[in-house]
């Protein structure tokens, strides 16, 4: 049964790596059910959570088939998600682009693939989620100072050096929010902590970066065990992502402090992706990123 947890860093395309798949035929992936995050705080310890969430699986997809609906993140047409946020507005401010509704999937097959997108809650039990052997599993990363200046663009827990959803099951994270130290390097540091644990685990669930997906939405597919070309859906779907926007001093400045803290040895996890983070390495980083995905 081809059940699939798909997790990364947040905002490095999860999102939209969850809405390729949902276009894909016989496939249905949900985005960040609050469901989920109330499976965890009634969970005992991270084992229990991970047999709740195959019991969650089960529930859905049994619904699913019976012909009834399930609630996600959707765009008000009923189409999935691409991007949390839209553009910004004149004043900086940015605006959710999703409504929670209730969708229905007729005529999948009993073994559709079944995907739901979690970052943080999924990546600090990845362990145990690897160890009851039920998920297939991808994980998405993307160049740590793109990362980081998302983060900054938004008002969200990241942006205060927090990830919250992850944060009970995963000592180490929980360490780093209430560390003092300064906001860059604690994102910098949390950042780390999710590459190194993908690249821990990276001969047990496919480590796929960004800036490879968009451009080869077919290895994304092949990942999530989806048996069929990208459609123009897919295609149109990926042709309307915004480029990434360059050139500021602040990206030079989160440039310049990253390759910093990686030439002290303080973010391996980083470096085994994107050893040259930063746009002027781009093309390089990828190839790098690719040779150990």
């Amino acid at each position: 049964m081809p059940d699939l947890i798909l997790t990364g860093l947040p905002r490095s395309g999860t999102t939209l790596a969850a809405a390729i798949i949902d276009q894909a035929p016989d496939a249905l992936c949900l985005s960040e059910p609050d469901s989920h995050v109330e499976l965890m705080n009634d969970a005992a310890d991270a084992e229990d959570f991970v047999t709740r969430l195959g019991q969650e699986f089960d529930t859905v997809r049994r619904t699913i088939l019976a012909g009834g609906s399930v609630l996600d993140r959707r765009r008000a047409d009923g189409a999935p998600v691409t991007n949390y946020f839209t553009d910004p507005a004149p004043d900086g401010r940015r605006e959710a682009a999703f409504t929670i509704r209730s969708i229905a999937r007729p005529g999948l097959s009993p073994d559709f693939v079944l995907g739901v997108k979690h970052n943080a809650l999924y990546a600090a039990v990845l362990p145990e989620i690897i160890q009851s052997e039920r998920f297939r599993v991808i994980a998405i990363v993307r160049d740590p100072v793109a990362l980081l200046m998302s983060w900054r663009s938004l008002d969200l827990p990241i942006s205060r050096g927090r990830l919250p959803a992850g944060e009970r099951f995963w000592p180490e994270l929980a360490g780093l929010a209430q560390a003092e130290v300064d906001l860059t390097d604690k994102q910098a540091l949390i950042a780390d902590l999710l590459f190194s644990r993908f690249a821990q685990w990276s001969d047990r669930i496919a480590v796929i970066p960004y800036e490879i997906f968009v451009t080869d939405p077919a290895r994304l597919l092949t990942a999530a065990a989806v048996r069929a070309p990208v459609s123009s859906e897919i295609s149109a779907v990926v042709r309307r992502m915004p480029a990434s926007r360059y050139g500021n001093s602040q990206y030079a400045a989160l440039t310049e402090r990253l390759r910093q803290l990686m030439s002290a040895g303080r973010l391996p996890g980083i470096a085994r992706y994107y050893p040259r983070p930063g746009k002027e390495a781009s093309k390089s980083s990828v190839k790098d990123a690719q040779k150990r995905s």
